[in-house]
């Protein structure tokens, strides 16, 4: 499972880090 561990914050896991991007478009399809 990927684990991303961010900067002053506790690990998430891919889901947490996947659901805190909702409502943003850092990623965007080609």
């Amino acid at each position: 499972v990927l684990e991303l561990q961010l900067p002053g914050k506790r690990a998430v896991t891919a889901k947490e880090f996947w659901n805190g991007l909702q409502g943003q478009q850092l990623f965007k399809s080609p």
